[in-house]
Formats: C-alpha cells, structure tokens, sequence
C-alpha cells in the first residue's frame, strides 16, 4: 500500500475516533441491516485486501446479526489455478476469523502443506485483522499468503489492519447518506405542508397536496379520499378542480381506498416478486385500477391521525417507472403529515351543527365503545341504581328514638327518718300492693314502746291508789299522765306498723336505691324505689326538629326495642307535643303513641327505634333529602 493510501485511512479513524462522542453505535449499525450492500462491499474489501497483501485467497466474515442469522461471508480466490481451498479449509479459515475477531486484533498463523492447503507448496501463512466498529470487533478479515520473512510478514499484516479500517469508513457514510436522505425527506414534506396552507377549506387542501405529489413525484395520477360515515369518500384528483364522484374512474378510486382501508397497510401494485408472504397483500381493486385505466403502477397508503384512519392517499405512475423503496419510504413519511394535516382543516371547516353532531357521537362512542369497560359496567350500575331509586315507589319514613313509659307509677319514701336494715325487692321485680319492700331499723321504737308501756302501766297503778286514799285531785292528774302516754304509745305502733314499707300499687320495680343502701340513714324527703304498673305501659317517640313536620296524628309505623331488635311491634301516632326539649344534646318533640298490643316481656325504660311510615315518595328522595336540606340551610339568604 502507498503512503497517500495508509494517509487516507489514517484520517478516516481519526475522524471517526472525533466523531464517536455525537453519534452512537446503535445508529452506526443499523447500516448492517442492509445485507444486499453490505454482501457487495466486502466482497469489494477481500478482493482489494489480497491484492494489499498479494494474497492467494481471502475471506471476510461477520458476526451474525438481526437481519443476518447465519452472518455475512465474502470469499476471494484471485487465482483459482494457484491455489485450490476445500470445505475443511474454508471452515479451518472461518475458526481463525472468529479467534481474531474474539481477541480484537490482528494476527498471524502459519499453515504447513500437510494440513490441505496446496499440496505443491511447502507452507502458508494466515494473516488476519479484525473489523472494528468505535472499537468494537464485528467480524474479521483472513489472507492466505505465501510464507514470507518476518519483516515482510510485519508490513503485510500492517496493511491488512490498515484497510480493515475501510469496514468502519463503509458504515459512516451509510450513516451520513441516511442523514441526508432523512434531510431531503423532512424538506419535502415541510414545503409540502407550506404549499397545503394556501386552501381555504378541505377540499382546497386535497387537492394541492394531490397536484404537487404528482408533480414531485412524477406520477400520473394522485387522488386523496377521506372516511365518511362508513366509507371512503373521493375528495381530491390532481388534475381536475371537480371531482365527479359517479364516473367509473372514482368509483374505481373509491375500490382502491376501501381496500387498502380494510388492510389497514400501505399496498404497492404490482408487488416485487422476491416480496416475503407475509408481506403480500389482497391487491383486486389495484390491479382492476391498472387494467381498466392504466397499465399503471399503483401505491396507496392509509392516512392516519393518533393511530385511527381519516382516509387513504392514492398514487399512479407509469407502468414502467414503479415505485422503489427509497420512494415509498419518502411517501411514508409524506402520508403521516398528510393525514393530520388535512384532519385539522377539515375540523375547522365544521359549522356549529356539525360540531355539535360530532361531539355527540364522539360521546355516544366513548359510551359504548370497547375502552375501560370496567368503569362504563359502573356507571352503568349507578345509573341502573338511580333509575331504579327515582322510578320505584316506596313509603317516606320518618326514624326517631322511643322509650317505653308506664302511665301510673308511684315513687316511694320513707314515713319518717331512719336506718334501712333489710331489703326485700329488687328492680324488675314484680309486687302487689301491701306487699313489703323495705324495712327501716325499729329496734329503738320498740324499746321505747316497751317503756311507755310500763311507764303507762305505772301511772295507772299510781291513780288507782291515789284515788283509794282519796285523794282525788292527784288521781286526776295521774289519769291526765296516763292518756299521754297513751297517746305516745299510739304515735309508736303507728311508727312501728310504719317502718315496713309496701307497694302502693301492683305494678314492676322499676328502679331505686336498694342493696346499696342497707345501713344508712334515710329522710322522708328521699325517694326510694319506683313502682309502676304494666298494665299501663306506653311508648313515647322523641322526634328530631328536621322530622317532626312530616309526623302528624294518625299515622301508623313500627319499633324495635335494644332488647329485643328481632320483635316489631305497631303503633299508632296519638299525639305530638307542640314544644321541644332537649335530648343527647338534640332538641326533640316527645310523640304519644299507642302500641297494638303489650307483650308481657315490655319493661318500662326501655329504648330503641322507630320508623313511622309516611306519604308515597321514591328512594331517591329519600335518601337525597338531609343533603338537600343541609344545602338550602347553608345557600338560604
């Protein structure tokens, strides 16, 4: 290799060493995707390699990527009568490729005649030198040569590394023609939108998009059509300002979209004969296009905004001028612009009808379209649950505290001051009038009834003898002592008779301070235990202020006692208090009720709830109305 040669390549990895920081290897290798231009350059590169290094043969081999399975391998054979390789020589060449590709750097191995390679020659040599991607080995090149002394082996293998640089070189200016492909893209369809900004309505915007496509594009014919309904609509045709939908050229047009609009892919007709299966496509309407109005070639593609269709862009050539694929992919690009572009237009070209008419179908199709079912099932739940609560008749009620009250109930206090000694009831218990409840301590009484007695027999004793003596004013006087006493001896029975205390009624005890009070001191002033009669039991509503308007005398309902919440009993309004008092911090009006039966477990005290059934109203009401009522006392002015 000459100086100027080695200079040039120098440079080329010194460019790219500086470069190496702004672009990055993923973007690099993505030129060895292309295999087809990839196989012909380094069968260019081992040909140019062996004449470096005045090779017998030659091979170059890739690592296998993505597109390539198998890996890329370009051999060279510059003189077939020189030298003859095998499969066993071929493969024990690709073993050295990977061995200096998997050590990142160049290297040489000498092979003897006896190992199958010339048997009129006594030895070669196998010079091989990694190509280097920023650094990174991606395959290897591999010369056979005659063996040769050292320094000329050095020199060489220096200018096999050298030109592997040339691997590095290819994939830059790959990279810098796609650049500049993509730049060259991007202007086109910017100036194309610039050119679409001059209609004044959709239609306008259709058709200079079609008229410069064909004029760019060199095409025969390009026609724009847009989804309407539930079809694809002709819009546009370069050409013409009037679009005559009913000519057999439209209908025809409108094939061509709809097929391509239910494929959902851009179809080019005639399809390239080496095309994958997987990459054909339904083509009926495309090639009756061509038959009946061409021969043409045909490229259509969907028009697409936020991933759903708006409509299909068609393009004609001649037959013989097809659409490449450096082509189709510039009208790919075109086409995602395109749909978006004449989307807007055409939005804003709607009238107040007509937006009104789209936003309800876009919430009708949000309603019952496929997305979040799950919330659309909920809010279809709630609003089942709404209907039902709006539509469903059902009884107003009103629900209140009761408390069970007995109509005759009598508190009972001691007679006279004393000490409790012994108690013979408890609450809950059952008694009859007369019957003893309480006993007070009467052992005072009682010896003080013992002493007026005595002291009663004594004086009587006394006016008897004064009375034998005759002394007869003294006798008066002892019979005087005596009906005092008397009178005290009665004060003290009666106090005696007394000190047992009864039930003033039949009835229930109810309450009092009973076992707890055994020994102490007691003033009349004092109540001890209530009695109150079960026949006389009845219930008393408290109604809270925001109730009470819908209560009125007469209405029916039923209650459950803390008790007993398994038994219902029925009651009937009677009266209502007109004044309110408090209750647990709440003002209540107290509602007389009368109970349908009294069953013999009904306690007086007890406690629970009411519901009292009111006029016909919905559940919705019902449930809406305390926040209803919360609202208007909180907006009211």
């Amino acid at each position: 290799m000459d100086k100027q040669t080695t200079a040039s390549i120098s440079a080329s990895s010194s460019t790219s060493a500086q470069t190496e920081s702004a672009v990055s290897s993923t973007q690099i290798e993505a030129g060895l995707g292309d295999v087809r231009d990839l196989e012909q350059f380094l069968s260019e590169l081992i040909e140019r390699q062996c004449r470096m290094v005045d090779a017998c043969a030659g091979i170059a081999l890739l690592k296998p990527t993505r597109e390539q399975s198998q890996g890329t391998t370009a051999r060279c054979l510059p003189d077939p009568n020189a030298i003859t390789l095998t499969a066993r020589d071929y493969k024990r060449l690709t073993e050295i490729a990977v061995r200096a590709a998997q050590k990142n750097e160049a290297m040489s191995e000498l092979l003897a005649a006896s190992k199958g390679l010339l048997t009129d020659a006594p030895e070669y040599r196998v010079l091989a030198a990694p190509l280097r991607l920023m650094g990174r080995p991606h395959g290897a090149s591999v010369c056979v040569i005659r063996d040769a002394p050292s320094a000329d082996l050095s020199a060489r293998l220096e200018r096999l590394e050298l030109s592997a640089l040339m691997f590095e070189s290819f994939l830059w200016r790959k990279q810098a023609f796609a650049e500049a492909q993509s730049k060259v893209q991007l202007r086109e369809t910017l100036d194309l939108l610039d050119k679409s900004q001059q209609g004044h309505n959709v239609t306008e915007v259709a058709s200079l998009f079609s008229h410069e496509l064909q004029r760019r594009f060199g095409c025969t014919r390009v026609s724009i059509g847009l989804v309407h309904r539930h079809a694809i609509r002709l819009v546009a045709l370069s050409g013409s300002e009037d679009v005559d939908r009913k000519s057999e050229l439209a209908e025809a047009l409108e094939a061509v979209m709809e097929e391509c609009a239910d494929q959902d892919t851009e179809i080019r007709y005639p399809q390239p004969d080496d095309a994958d299966p997987s990459e054909r496509r339904v083509v009926r309407a495309h090639t009756s296009l061509s038959e009946r109005f061409g021969p043409t070639a045909i490229a259509s593609f969907p028009l697409r905004i936020d991933g759903g269709l708006i409509g299909v862009a068609v393009m004609e050539r001649e037959a013989q001028d097809p659409f490449n694929d450096h082509t189709l992919r510039l009208l790919r690009l075109v086409a995602e612009y395109l749909g978006p572009s004449i989307w807007t237009r055409r939005m804003a070209d709607r009238g107040v009808l007509a937006v009104s008419r789209d936003r309800t179908l876009d919430l009708a199709q949000t309603v019952v379209g496929p997305e979040k079912t799950g919330a659309k099932l909920f809010a279809l739940l709630c609003l089942v649950v709404i209907l039902i609560g709006t539509v469903l008749p059902v009884r107003d009620r009103v629900v209140a505290n009761c408390v069970i009250n007995a109509d005759q109930r009598r508190q009972v206090s001691p007679p006279f001051e004393g000490q409790i000694s012994e108690v013979l009831v408890e609450p809950g218990d059952v008694v009859t009038r007369g019957q003893p409840m309480i006993k007070l301590d009467m052992r005072q009484i009682q010896f003080q009834l013992i002493q007026k007695r005595n002291e009663l027999r004594k004086l009587m004793t006394d006016a008897d003898d004064q009375r034998t003596q005759g002394k007869t004013a003294m006798a008066q006087m002892k019979d005087a002592e005596a009906r005092g006493v008397e009178a005290e001896i009665r004060l003290l029975e009666y106090q005696l008779e007394q000190g047992t205390i009864r039930a003033p009624i039949d009835g229930v005890v109810t309450h009092g301070r009973l076992r707890d009070i055994i020994g102490e001191v007691v003033q009349p002033s004092e109540p001890l235990v209530e009695v109150a009669q079960l026949e006389s039991l009845r219930a008393i509503l408290l109604v809270n202020e925001s109730g009470i308007a819908r209560i009125k005398a007469g209405q029916i309902g039923s209650l459950a006692l803390t008790s007993r919440p398994a038994d219902k009993l029925e009651f009937e309004v009677t009266r209502i208090t007109p004044a309110s008092e408090l209750y647990n911090q709440e003002n209540v009006y107290r509602v007389d009720i009368e109970l349908q039966e009294n069953p013999d477990w009904l306690r007086p005290g007890m406690e629970g709830k009411a519901r009292v059934k009111g006029d016909r109203s919905n559940l919705l009401m019902i449930y809406a109305r305390p926040m209803i009522e919360a609202v208007r006392m909180k907006l009211w002015f």
